[in-house]
């Protein structure tokens, strides 16, 4: 009670199933009844075991785990490429893929309030024949001098995969390659030499500038995301 004889209770009423329920007040000869109608707040569980997200198979894929919940589950499916697979709260199920390539595997669990959880994960099934492709390498400027500033592109796409990461090796030394201008997307300068260019797929980097004389040798190296990788040749630069 406080000063002005008003007075609260707190309920722990996590362990209790949605319903109605009745509350005894009672002070001296008062009493009183409250109806109370406690709801399902709390959406369902999800754990997934197997795979783990970007795990790459060869084959078929094993999805294990389990959906649980407070009161009661009453539906887990798996959606992929496609196709919907009822599951039982605890599952593991083989699927077959239809073939190589990057798949996003949805578990989805609701409980008998209609209360819902998602979770995703994503796998890659490889296939052979299915490297990434660097098309393109150059630099600029062609004639570098020690005041240029060198830059490096490589035009790169994936083949049944999509491109995971691009590097420059330079002097036995990686640096990763980035997508030109897509995160966020920006508009090229007037001075841009790839003004009149996509975008996409170009990753670049700056190397700065070198002191003349020095020959800079470099190859460039793109992995997808089934893990093939792909080199290109030798690109040998000297500095004016």
């Amino acid at each position: 009670f406080d000063v002005d004889g008003k007075w609260k209770i707190y309920w722990n009423t996590s362990s209790l199933s949605p319903g109605d329920y009745e509350m005894v007040a009672k002070c001296g000869n008062f009493e009183k009844t409250y109806g109370i109608k406690l709801v399902d707040a709390s959406p369902p569980g999800i754990d997934i075991s197997h795979p783990y997200d970007g795990e790459i198979f060869d084959g078929n894929v094993v999805v294990q785990g389990r959906a649980y919940d407070n009161v009661g589950i009453e539906s887990v499916d798996m959606e992929v490429a496609g196709e919907k697979i009822s599951l039982p709260e605890n599952f593991s199920y083989e699927w077959a893929p239809p073939g190589p390539g990057d798949y996003d595997i949805l578990i989805k669990a609701s409980d008998g309030n209609g209360l819902e959880t998602e979770k995703v994960v994503h796998v890659v099934v490889n296939g052979s024949g299915n490297m990434p492709s660097i098309n393109k390498v150059w630099y600029t400027p062609e004639n570098p001098t020690n005041s240029s500033n060198l830059a490096v592109y490589a035009n790169v796409t994936g083949g049944m995969f999509s491109i995971k990461k691009v590097e420059i090796e330079m002097n036995g030394e990686a640096k990763e390659m980035y997508l030109y201008a897509s995160d966020p997307v920006q508009q090229r300068h007037d001075e841009d030499p790839l003004k009149n260019e996509s975008n996409l797929p170009a990753y670049g980097i700056e190397l700065g500038q070198f002191p003349s004389g020095s020959t800079i040798k470099f190859r460039v190296e793109a992995y997808d995301s089934a893990g093939n990788p792909v080199m290109s040749d030798e690109f040998t630069v000297r500095i004016s």
